[in-house]
């Protein structure tokens, strides 16, 4: 998934050591600028240096120095999933509304099934779990 993707190439933007250096690296990039407004790019370097440190200081000061914030986080998926169950008469609108437009685009719906299918078996842990949530909400509801 995406954010399994951004932790893997973008881990160090997590780190307070690992955002610093990048934030001061990009900000040597500015200053070594040559261009028309040379001054431009040594003014945006020192922009860019103040923010490395005011995000080092903002990591240190919450305790967040040597952890990865993101790892509380949930995915999409089971935030997406966990709403679904919680509200399940808004899951019901939303299937019926799916319905009707089916009903009156049968072609774009036939689409979305192939789709819809593909997917499915492409992501079977996924779809399993959307399948559950959707059961669940429908036996509360």
């Amino acid at each position: 998934m995406i954010e399994t993707t951004v932790r893997k190439y973008f881990g160090f933007m997590y780190s307070f050591l690992g955002r610093t250096v990048f934030l001061f690296f990009m900000g040597t990039f500015c200053i070594g600028l040559k261009a028309d407004f040379e001054s431009l790019g040594i003014i945006i370097g020192c922009i860019t240096f103040v923010n490395a440190l005011l995000n080092c200081y903002v990591m240190y000061a919450h305790g967040e120095i040597y952890t990865d914030p993101t790892q509380k986080y949930t995915t999409a998926e089971s935030a997406s999933a966990q709403y679904v169950q919680s509200n399940p008469e808004l899951a019901q609108q939303a299937f019926g509304a799916g319905a009707a437009f089916a009903a009156s685009n049968p072609q774009l719906a036939q689409q979305g099934v192939n789709a819809a299918a593909n997917y499915a078996r492409e992501n079977p842990d996924q779809a399993a779990q959307a399948a559950s949530a959707y059961g669940n909400a429908m036996n509360r509801a």
